[in-house]
């Protein structure tokens, strides 16, 4: 069950399995000052998680074959966020009150890429 409601939403961020059991941390971005610079960081552990029997993945790397990593934080409120990994920005999300938003981080070699689509609208 996720806190998602007025002015506040959620964020599940999937990843690849070797940033399992690692913490990654987000946090408001203000486009006056640019991403991460609000001052409160909040985190999360990376974790393995099993889905349901029969369940199918809305898109890529969202279980397939039973299993997905992601981190998952609640009850955040309505705004951009820049998510941190290593004390680098390596992306910023946009989170909608009332939804939850799902983005994958995919590492390869130095580089990240990301993809975003937010759900529950």
């Amino acid at each position: 069950m996720l806190n998602i409601g007025d002015g506040a939403g959620a964020l599940i961020l999937y990843t690849e399995a070797d940033l399992a059991m690692r913490e990654i941390e987000i946090s408001m971005a203000r486009a006056a000052d640019g991403p991460g610079t609000s001052g409160h960081t909040t985190h999360a552990l990376v974790r393995e998680r099993t889905t349901m029997a029969g369940w199918r993945p809305a898109r890529p790397g969202e279980g397939e074959g039973g299993t997905a990593y992601a981190a998952v934080y609640d009850a955040l409120p309505a705004g951009d966020y820049a998510i941190w990994l290593d004390g680098q920005s390596v992306a910023t999300v946009t989170i909608d009150a009332a939804a939850v938003t799902r983005h994958r981080l995919q590492i390869q070699g130095p580089d990240i890429t990301r993809a975003s689509w937010v759900a529950g609208r």
